[in-house]
Formats: C-alpha cells, structure tokens, sequence
C-alpha cells in the first residue's frame, strides 16, 4: 500500500504528545519517523509515509494520553479514511473504500472536536455535487479531498513552504 497522506491529530499540547510518541517509538521496530505541526486544537502528527499502519500509533497515543486522537489516512490514489479513537478505545471510522453509515459516531466526533456536524457530513454522506461543500479543492473521487475533511475538523494539511517547528523526521 503506497500512503500519501499518514496524519494524526491530537487534542493535547505539543510537549505531552511527543514525550507520550518518543515512549512508544521506544517500543517499536523500524519506524521511519514522523513530523510535528502545532494546531489551534492540539497537535498534528504526519508519520512517514513508508511507516507500517499496523503499528497502530493513533490508538497507542490515545491510549497513553487519555485523550482523542484522528488518524487520517490516504492511499494508493483511490481512497482515503480516518480512524477516531477515545482513550485508546476506536469509537467510529469511515472509509471512502466501504460504503457503511458512521452518522451515530460522527456526532461524537463533531462534540470531541467541537465541529458543527453540517460541516463535515457531506464528506461522509456525498451529496449530487462534485464536492462536499463549496470551499473544498478537491473532489468526492480524489484521494486529496482528505485535506478537505482535515480542514474542516481544523486540522489543515501544512502548506508546502510551512517549517515544522516542533521537528522533522529525523529528530522526533
């Protein structure tokens, strides 16, 4: 599988985040590495793209912050996902790759992260339109329209002459 987008958003402050990522990569064999971006919600986490998704890092790190994580993923130029995680605990999922009806978790999510349902439903239940909302860039059958959802939940994907000032793949 040929991963594109690997991200994952953390409601807590950068220091206890990365002291909680450097315990478990501690534990782990063979992880490439990740890069930090500080967000208004918390902390936004891309993991090298060659890193193994069954490591599971979103679920460890929630577990070990007692807090909410998203892990965002895009692969293969087909679809996206993205995992939401409570305490270590999966409570909903959704995948453009599986057609399955999330709405009942969304709403937790939406509360988690204090987002209006109205707007990130569309991206979960398309509409006759070729995007979810207006504003988005990119379309229902583009892989990309994960940044369009990762936005919407204020996590925006770093533009491309945005420095990672809490590190780069080599140093966390």
């Amino acid at each position: 599988m040929n991963m594109f987008v690997n991200a994952i958003a953390l409601l807590e402050t950068p220091d206890k985040v990365l002291a909680a990522f450097d315990e478990i990569m501690d534990k782990q064999e063979d992880f490439p590495g990740a890069m930090a971006f500080q967000r208004d919600g918390g902390l936004l986490l891309f993991l090298d793209p060659e890193a193994d998704p069954k490591q599971d890092i979103a679920r460890l790190l929630s577990k070990s912050l007692d807090t909410a994580s998203v892990h965002f993923q895009s692969s293969d130029g087909v679809s996206w996902r993205y995992q939401f995680f409570s305490k270590g605990e999966l409570r909903d999922e959704f995948s453009t790759a599986v057609d399955d009806d999330v709405l009942e978790n969304l709403a937790l999510l939406c509360e988690t992260l204090d987002v209006a349902i109205c707007d990130i439903e569309n991206y979960i239940h398309p509409i006759d339109d070729d995007f979810a909302y207006k504003t988005d860039q990119f379309s229902y059958d583009d892989p990309w329209q994960i940044t369009d959802f990762m936005r919407a939940l204020g996590y925006h994907y770093p533009d491309a002459d945005e420095d990672a000032p809490l590190g780069d793949w080599e140093t966390i």
